[in-house]
């Protein structure tokens, strides 16, 4: 198949990427039209062609061609568009960098490990924090868009079987966190309206938790994934105070255990090698221990 016949393939709405690739531009031509998204249209498409550029340069080394048209190069640009504002263009072409290069060098026989998306938030609020912040509050809380989002959503996590995975983590998170917020008693009540009702919330559970590469298969897996996932940043709110950064962070830190939940539940197909089995179980606690550090130092310095 040549380039270009990739690229018109790739882009179909009929096709998966293609149908995330709608889905998130209609969200941001709302956002831009309807809504209060800061980002200007200058940087969305100076930051898409910069991901463009890093993904293809990085596919061009590795295949020795332009064999295909990488949506999610798009699709990653995009995500971190709508989470996190930066001060300048350059922070996001660092970012970019850093969550493509790990896509293509940090894989555990055959897959990456972190949705590049929720990477680049999570390295934005570790290696920036002065210069970048989270922007999920833009979206405000609209019924209308709540109901857009669970049907764009809905009907893509149905075609890769992650249904599970918004709903599950909705479930838990939900209760927890108005459970923090009545311990606490200081936070006011738009506090608590704001973080869980917000647009940006949603889009973080529907669209970010969600990534097929970087969650499991089984749907049993799935399950105690996401409720990792809503216990880890429940813990981090807990132990360090409610900050939305404990959202990426917490999927990040889980993230790295995917390696392991593919390898007990059989997902991957030579788990029977012991020597396998071991560097997958040294790739994902050394991840794991390393970004905890991380997360925890930086917060301490908070």
């Amino acid at each position: 198949m040549s380039f270009l016949a990739s690229l018109r393939q790739s882009t179909s709405p009929y096709s998966i990427q293609g149908q995330q690739l709608l889905n998130l531009l209609i969200l941001l031509v709302i956002g831009k039209v309807f809504l209060d998204l800061h980002v200007a249209w200058s940087t969305v498409i100076v930051v898409v062609i910069i991901a463009i550029l890093i993904e293809h340069i990085l596919l061009y080394l590795r295949d020795g061609a332009l064999r295909f048209f990488s949506v999610s190069s798009v699709l990653t640009a995009l995500g971190l568009l709508f989470m996190i504002h930066a001060d300048m263009i350059v922070i996001y072409a660092v970012l970019l960098s850093l969550a493509f290069v790990q896509k293509y060098v940090l894989r555990v026989h055959g897959h990456h490990v972190f949705n590049p998306s929720n990477l680049a938030v999570t390295l934005a609020l570790l290696l920036f924090p002065q210069h970048t912040y989270v922007e999920m509050w833009q979206w405000g809380q609209h019924l209308w868009l709540g109901l857009l989002l669970f049907l764009l959503g809905f009907a893509i996590l149905w075609r890769v079987k992650r249904v599970w995975i918004p709903l599950v983590f909705l479930v838990i998170y939900i209760p927890l966190q108005i459970y923090l917020f009545a311990q606490h008693g200081t936070y006011p009540l738009d506090f608590l309206w704001t973080r869980l009702f917000s647009g940006g919330f949603l889009i973080y559970s529907i669209f970010m938790l969600t990534d097929p590469r970087t969650t499991p298969e089984k749907t049993s897996w799935q399950i105690f994934f996401i409720t990792l996932v809503a216990l880890t940043a429940t813990a981090l709110d807990k132990i360090f105070g409610m900050v939305t950064a404990h959202l990426f962070w917490a999927l990040t830190l889980i993230s790295a255990l995917v390696p392991l939940m593919r390898l007990w539940s059989k997902e991957d197909t030579v788990q029977n090698d012991h020597r396998h089995r071991r560097q997958t179980w040294a790739i994902s606690l050394g991840l794991f221990t390393m970004l905890l550090v991380a997360i925890v130092f930086y917060s301490l310095l908070q």
